[in-house]
């Protein structure tokens, strides 16, 4: 009871003084005190605050003499040339399909000998091997014959077409009624035939009747015989001038027509020489000079004058006696027809040879040999379409490749096909290379890493590649501008090429950059006031 009377009676005043001591300690107490949440971000954001901000570039740096020997400061002077784009892909060397083949035998046969290996080098027309072939027989034979029918043919004609000219002179001369013993005397060494005979016998009784129709007339006239004796001789005279004209007019038929007969049996036989020709030639099978022969009108006499002969001795000469061509085809004819060989078709080594040997049957299916010309060969390599539209720029440029097989060599090309058509699976493109192969490293089957240099003709300011600094993505030099001034200047560049790199803006050729000591300048930089 005391206690509380005690309290009571302490004074208003005091419990004032207190609340207003105890509201002044919470004020003070609540602007230190802040939750856990907000204390982190305030300390980020304090630290955040502190950092100082990096310092900026000076557009123009100061170095005097003897600081450019500090910095190691060298420049060079821009330049101007072309710098190719150079882009790079896996590759591997081919043969040049220009000189790469299967050696194949087109006509069914039976291997009699074998004269090539694998890895021999061989040059073109050497043999590689003989085959016996019942189907080179059959079309050497029909080659045979069709030149021998095309003798025939070439005498026929010559024969037909002298009888022919003759023939109508001779008719043209009986039309003039001439004497028969001139007519005969004219003719007597020119070929005429048939002609000759029908003809001067169709003369003589027409040339006897008209002599005797004319003595009948006159003896009619004198009453020496009687009219009706001479209008029977002068019938009969008629009669035998009728025959006569119609047999001119039918032996000029019959001479015309026998001579065009012999001129389509001339084409006919050409035509038979030209097919066996060609037969052989499908088999692959030389055909020697006969074909040459044959083609220059020596073998067929295409390439004569074609006069006819004038003379019955060169007529009969020229029907008789066969071409040199002819006899001497004869005299060949003891070789063996069926066998025939095949030939290497240029310069180079056999890769590779099936198994053959004497007594196989072989045919169009067998690749015999394969032969490629080492001394060029083809680099092939597959591009990426991230590289098409360089590639598309790279015709007629170079490339460069190396192998394992010759570490540190490097080895040149000259780009032949840079493709037209995208693989759907790899996304690549094909390009060929000719590079040459005179020490013969360069194997088919070889991989090589090429680079491939894109060929462009612009004339650019270019600077080594040491004298390019960046700023995040911005690429910027340092330019002298005078002896202890340099300019920070910001560029473009375009393609590298080694240690090369085109600048297509922000550069003029003759200006000069530093090449060595630029990040020391760098520095420096951002040291100087701006």
């Amino acid at each position: 009871m005391q206690l509380v009377s005690n309290v009571v009676s302490i004074p208003r005043r005091v419990w004032v003084v207190v609340g207003l001591v105890f509201l002044a300690l919470t004020v003070l107490a609540g602007s230190f005190w802040r939750p856990w949440w907000q204390e982190t971000i305030s300390t980020d954001e304090a630290q955040t605050s502190t950092q100082p901000p990096p310092a900026p570039f000076s557009k123009e740096v100061r170095a005097d003499a003897r600081q450019q020997d500090d910095l190691g400061i060298v420049t060079a002077e821009v330049s101007t040339g072309t710098v190719s784009a150079v882009f790079t892909a896996p590759g591997q060397i081919v043969p040049d399909e220009s000189q790469f083949a299967y050696i194949t035998p087109r006509a069914k046969g039976i291997i009699r000998d074998v004269h090539a290996q694998i890895g021999q080098h061989v040059r073109k027309g050497d043999l590689l091997t003989t085959i016996d072939s019942s189907e080179v027989a059959q079309a050497r034979l029909s080659l045979i014959d069709a030149l021998t029918r095309l003798e025939i043919a070439r005498a026929k004609l010559n024969w037909e077409e002298t009888i022919y000219h003759n023939g109508l002179d001779m008719i043209e001369a009986l039309r003039g009624d001439p004497d028969p013993d001139q007519v005969q005397k004219k003719f007597a060494k020119r070929p005429v035939g048939k002609t000759r005979e029908q003809l001067l016998t169709a003369y003589a009784q027409y040339h006897l009747s008209q002599i005797t129709s004319a003595r009948y007339d006159k003896l009619s006239k004198q009453d020496a015989v009687p009219l009706m004796r001479a209008q029977q001789q002068r019938a009969t005279y008629q009669v035998d001038r009728a025959s006569f004209q119609g047999l001119m007019d039918r032996m000029a038929f019959e001479i015309t027509l026998e001579y065009t007969q012999a001129r389509q049996e001339l084409r006919e036989a050409r035509t038979a020489v030209k097919v066996a020709r060609e037969t052989l030639r499908v088999y692959g099978v030389p055909i020697d000079k006969l074909a040459e022969q044959f083609e220059s009108g020596e073998l067929t006499g295409d390439g004569g004058d074609g006069e006819p002969k004038a003379t019955l001795r060169e007529a009969a000469e020229a029907t008789i006696a066969p071409s040199r061509d002819v006899s001497e085809l004869m005299k060949a004819e003891g070789e063996p027809v069926s066998t025939y060989e095949l030939l290497a078709p240029f310069d180079g080594t056999v890769l590779q040879r099936e198994r053959i040997v004497p007594g196989v049957v072989v045919d169009g299916t067998n690749h015999l040999f394969t032969m490629a010309g080492l001394d060029t060969v083809w680099v092939e390599a597959h591009v990426h379409e991230s590289d098409f539209d360089l590639l598309n720029r790279s015709k007629g440029g170079r490339v460069q490749f190396t192998s394992p097989a010759y570490p540190g060599e490097e080895f040149e090309g000259q780009v032949l096909y840079t493709g037209n058509l995208v693989d759907q699976k790899s996304r690549m493109v094909r390009m060929l290379a000719t590079a040459e192969n005179p020490e013969r490293k360069l194997n088919p089957g070889m991989f090589v890493n090429v680079e491939i240099h894109s060929q462009d003709a612009r004339n650019e300011p270019k600077i080594p590649e040491s004298a390019l600094l960046t700023n995040g993505d911005a690429h910027f030099v340092f330019v002298q501008t005078g002896p202890e001034r340099f300019e920070r200047r910001q560029v473009e560049i375009g393609r590298r090429k080694g240690d090369e790199v085109a600048v297509t803006r922000g550069l003029d050729a003759g200006e000069r950059v530093v090449v060595e000591g630029a990040f020391e300048l760098k520095a420096k930089s951002q040291s100087q006031p701006q």
